[in-house]
């Protein structure tokens, strides 16, 4: 007996013929009939580069090239993505948009073609047995380790988070000794807490804006600086204000860090792990606040509050 996957290849490199032989017809070839009438299948009749890279499984640089020539051909046009403008929206032109009626009635005859010599029940086998194979491979590529890399930028980015939020919860418990070294009431002290929680929450949400405008490693650095500056400025401050400043700054540093942690994890993280890599992150996050009192009460009896 002949192995399915052996048939499913023969059976597909049949049907990739067939598709190429109509679509030069049209003067196009099959992939770029897959590509034209899978855009013209989404709202607008526009997708990123990113949904066809998927759709055809194809790298990066092999869609590209295949886009250019199909734009120099005016078959498709090429916009920046609204909401990241590192991705491309690839629409169809008024040329191709004229070619779309004849693929698609191609592709309803061929259906109907095909559905003609079996019955329902025999259809829908054959389709469980093709889903089946399907997921099966799905189910190999979950089962893809999480790279050293990616496993090292998360944990990098949760130490990050780690240290804001330890920093965070382990301030009150200097409020008197601030107090009493820069002569000023509870009301102000507490602006220590208020001010970082401000930055902090002011960041948080155009997170998405800053990571659709700047890579990954520029926005962990950039994190990382703005929080050890914060230290050095709140470590040598002469005045309460410039105590107040240093701790803007940490805010700032430590918003970006935060949800950081998580797009790696949902971007670069195999689904099979997402979830483990997730608790992992948050379990991270989760014991700052555990330890912080403790660990600033340590500080300020063995240590100066600097």
């Amino acid at each position: 007996m002949e192995p399915i996957k052996k048939v499913i290849k023969q059976s597909s490199i049949q049907i990739d013929r067939e598709r190429e032989t109509f679509a030069n017809t049209l003067g196009i070839t099959g992939v770029q009939m897959t590509t034209l009438d899978f855009i013209s299948n989404h709202q607008n009749q526009t997708v990123s580069q990113h949904e066809i890279e998927k759709k055809l499984d194809l790298k990066r640089s092999t869609v590209t090239i295949m886009i250019q020539r199909m734009e120099k051909r005016d078959l498709v046009k090429r916009v920046t993505n609204a909401v990241d403008k590192r991705q491309k929206d690839v629409s169809l032109t008024a040329k191709s948009k004229s070619l779309i009626p004849k693929i698609k009635d191609y592709m309803r005859q061929d259906d109907r073609k095909v559905r003609s010599h079996f019955t329902q029940a025999e259809i829908n086998t054959a389709l469980k047995v093709l889903k089946f194979v399907k997921n099966g491979e799905k189910m190999e590529s979950n089962n893809e380790r999480i790279s050293s890399k990616v496993f090292a930028a998360v944990i990098a980015t949760g130490l990050m988070s780690f240290s804001g939020v330890l920093v965070e919860t382990s301030m009150n418990i200097a409020f008197p000794t601030l107090m009493r070294d820069f002569n000023v009431s509870t009301n102000v002290v507490q602006w220590m807490t208020s001010i970082y929680l401000l930055a902090v929450s002011i960041i948080v949400p155009i997170s998405a804006a800053l990571k659709s405008s700047y890579k990954t490693k520029s926005l962990f650095l950039t994190a990382n600086f703005l929080f050890l500056l914060g230290l050095i400025v709140d470590a040598t401050a002469p005045i309460f204000p410039v105590l107040l400043i240093g701790r803007v700054i940490q805010g700032i540093g430590t918003g970006i860090a935060l949800p950081l942690m998580f797009n790696i994890i949902l971007e670069q993280v195999p689904k099979g792990k997402v979830g483990t890599m997730m608790g992992v992150g948050s379990m991270i996050t989760g014991i700052a606040p555990a330890l912080g009192p403790t660990f600033g009460g340590i500080v300020l009896q063995e240590l100066n509050w600097r």
